[in-house]
């Protein structure tokens, strides 16, 4: 009964996957509530799904705030910060010379990577590219891919 007594706290991020593909289609969006509300980034498009995120997923905050030392006092300058996530990701090892072309393609491309989609996990989705991946082959069946995500602020 927590919802009930807790108190409200707005909901920052939603993930919509998975909506029908109709052609020559109209999406409408529609943000309403109490005070203040808005969009401040909307992203419609396909999706590739690489494989399953294997559980001990990482997130975290890339700080841009700078420090200064002025007459021996440190000065905050205040910068904005962006989601990062580290995540290994089981892929079918048939598919692996299409992850490899998919990677290359999107290398400086920005991109919504979704950790996991389902109801709770918005937090595991970070929009920017990703730094770095490895490919493990670890498997005759799968191969495991070590991915490296930085948004952007």
């Amino acid at each position: 009964y927590d919802w009930a007594y807790l108190p409200y706290e707005a909901r920052t991020d939603a993930l919509l996957v998975a909506l029908p593909e109709f052609p020559n289609c109209e999406l409408t969006v529609n943000i309403v509530g109490s005070g203040e509300v808005g969009c401040g980034l909307l992203l419609v498009g396909e999706d590739v799904e690489l494989g399953y995120s294997e559980w001990g997923l990482s997130l975290g905050r890339k700080n841009f705030s700078t420090f200064q030392e002025v007459r021996g006092r440190t000065k905050v300058v205040k910068g904005t910060s962006a989601r990062k996530m580290d995540t290994k990701v089981w892929v079918p090892a048939i598919g692996r010379a299409k992850f490899e072309r998919l990677l290359k393609e999107v290398k400086d491309t920005a991109c919504l990577w979704i950790g996991e989609d389902g109801p709770g996990y918005e937090t595991t989705c970070v929009y920017g590219i990703y730094r770095d991946y490895t490919l493990v082959l670890s498997t005759v069946e799968e191969d495991l891919l070590n991915l490296q995500v930085e948004g952007f602020p």
